[in-house]
């Protein structure tokens, strides 16, 4: 049986009336009000850039969280003893006495005491060549790795008399063609990471207003991190090119032979899937954080680092 386009016609305008009536006939709700009552975990968080132990607490620098600063007195249930709130991203910490050193996107240093840390107290502000990275304190001077984010920038490693806390001051400038991402120093011996695949230089910083290049290397992959080990630098990368069974795999530590700074020579290495971000030295060992675990390396044979112990969860 053929029905008629005028039927049609009929029940798909009955179609629509019916489906508009659904929509606008229906019983109004009170609006819901909406308070506040609390929150947890009461502070704010953000991404963890570098963690500082420092007399019985713990400075963490959380990206645009700011400072957190956690009571370590008992370390199963570490408490929040204070936050200090920056004007952009805080890039690193470092410690000097209660003293914090912070450095932020947006070409900026902060000196802030910290002994009261649940009142910080602004101690100075100072505008950086570049966009800094995380600081390191030696003695009455800080230097700063700058990298290029702005087209006025001047990247590079930034040396700053600090023995006036509310004036710091530029010493000196030693440039880098794409900047200096991680800094590791020992003595008047810096080594500059450079950033995205550049080289990494060692300087000899022992005139402070005049620093010496003594040499360079260009590591495998995209450095992260770097530390001082004996006659060593140990780089961390997130990637490797050349190893037999990971020709792409990203992750890793290289070790370096410095006894002749002005020729680096690359000794040995340790290879992983995983993006190694940084590390820390505490005594023979190496603590590289990977993939959501911390692998622990011996370096009595730095020729041949080897996996002593992987944490991979937190304690109970």
């Amino acid at each position: 049986m053929m029905l008629s386009s005028k039927f049609l016609h009929r029940r798909l305008k009955l179609a629509i009336f019916l489906t508009l009536a659904a929509l606008f006939i229906v019983p109004l709700q009170p609006a819901i009000q909406l308070s506040r009552v609390g929150e947890w975990p009461g502070y704010a968080r953000g991404p963890v850039n570098t963690i500082i132990p420092n007399s019985g607490k713990a400075y963490v620098a959380a990206g645009s969280a700011g400072l957190l600063v956690f009571d370590l007195e008992n370390p199963l249930r570490p408490n929040v003893a204070g936050n200090y709130k920056v004007q952009s991203h805080l890039s690193g910490v470092a410690m000097k006495g209660e003293i914090a050193f912070l450095t932020q996107h947006e070409n900026i240093l902060e000196i802030v005491d910290m002994t009261k840390a649940d009142a910080p107290r602004v101690l100075s502000r100072y505008k950086t060549a570049g966009s800094p990275n995380s600081p390191v304190l030696s003695g009455d001077f800080a230097l700063i790795g700058n990298s290029r984010v702005a087209d006025s920038d001047l990247p590079g490693l930034e040396i700053l008399d600090i023995s006036d806390l509310q004036n710091p001051a530029r010493v000196s400038l030693f440039p880098a063609v794409r900047g200096a991402g991680v800094l590791a120093c020992r003595d008047r011996l810096a080594v500059v990471v450079g950033v995205k695949g550049s080289a990494c230089t060692l300087i000899d910083w022992s005139d402070p207003e005049k620093p010496i290049l003594l040499g360079e290397f260009v590591p495998d992959g995209s450095p992260s991190g770097a530390a001082l080990y004996q006659n060593f630098v140990i780089v961390t990368a997130n990637r490797i090119r050349e190893h037999p069974n990971f020709p792409f795999g990203p992750g890793g530590v290289q070790i370096y032979d410095i006894s002749n700074p002005s020729s680096p020579l690359r000794v040995g290495a340790y290879v992983r899937t995983s993006d190694a971000r940084s590390l820390t030295i505490v005594g023979e060992n190496a603590y590289v954080p990977i993939n959501g675990a911390v692998e622990i390396l011996s370096l009595r044979n730095p020729s041949d680092p080897s996996l002593f112990m992987r944490v991979s969860r937190a304690l109970d």
